[in-house]
């Protein structure tokens, strides 16, 4: 994904009122089991603004994971209309979905949002923040599975250099193999959890989050059997929240 990834086909949208900014404010459905909030967040992308959901299911975690969540974290999600995407997140923060031609992102920050458009103001994120992104590989998404898929999983080689083969886009952009400062944990030829460290560029840095004095964590998911749809969460936590960062990666990760 380039530094600054944008979702194709998804022009600069019209203003939203301050309110749909702040996803907090919104209504929180607990869960029962956990005791962790549902959290609805707006979302904007090619068919136009999304309201917030208000209410929504929590998927349950395992109970070692949710006994260290202890009562730090909610679940983040957008609207069905802008895919539905979600993640926990740590409890508190702000967030927004968009949505496009190639798949869904949500992005989930510390801090709020300042600007009332909501794509501008996912850009360049400095602070701590999450974002999880949902791409199709047999769409205009592609173009993005195929850069991350070259970087973290042999195994797509030949879809990887299927899409270089279209010559829709410049085959500089593919890169095979991991970023040389980056830390790659492989799971299984489809499950890959990488560390940007502070500071540098990396697949944690090819998102929406630009480099800053805290590492970013991350975890990729490649589904061959779908199409070569590719999920991804990247991270950056405070070091109060560190912790969290192994729960967010474990709910991630497919049972």
């Amino acid at each position: 994904m380039p530094a600054s990834f944008r979702l194709p086909a998804v022009p600069p949208r019209r203003i939203l009122c301050s309110a749909l900014i702040m996803a907090s404010a919104f209504a929180l459905e607990p869960a029962a089991a956990a005791g962790i909030p549902f959290v609805g967040c707006p979302a904007d992308g090619q068919m136009g603004p999304q309201a917030a959901p208000r209410k929504g299911t929590v998927p349950s975690l395992p109970p070692a994971l949710a006994a260290k969540a202890a009562g730090r974290l909610a679940y983040y999600a957008g609207p069905d209309d802008a895919g539905g995407i979600g993640s926990f997140a740590p409890k508190g923060w702000h967030c927004l979905a968009l949505y496009g031609s190639n798949g869904s992102q949500l992005l989930v920050t510390a801090n709020p949002l300042t600007s009332r458009d909501l794509i501008k103001a996912a850009e360049h994120i400095q602070g701590p923040a999450l974002q999880l992104v949902w791409l199709d590989g047999d769409t205009s998404g592609r173009f993005e599975v195929a850069k991350i898929a070259a970087r973290l999983f042999p195994v797509a080689k030949d879809y990887v250099q299927g899409v270089m083969d279209e010559g829709l886009a410049n085959k500089s952009e593919f890169v095979w193999g991991p970023y040389p400062t980056d830390t790659v944990v492989r799971h299984s030829p489809t499950s890959v959890d990488f560390v940007t460290p502070a500071g540098q560029k990396g697949l944690g840095t090819d998102s929406h989050l630009i480099p800053g004095p805290l590492p970013i964590i991350g975890s990729a998911l490649l589904f061959p059997d779908q199409d070569m749809a590719l999920r991804e969460v990247v991270m950056r936590l405070p070091p109060e929240m560190a912790d969290l960062g192994p729960v967010i990666q474990a709910a991630f990760r497919p049972e």
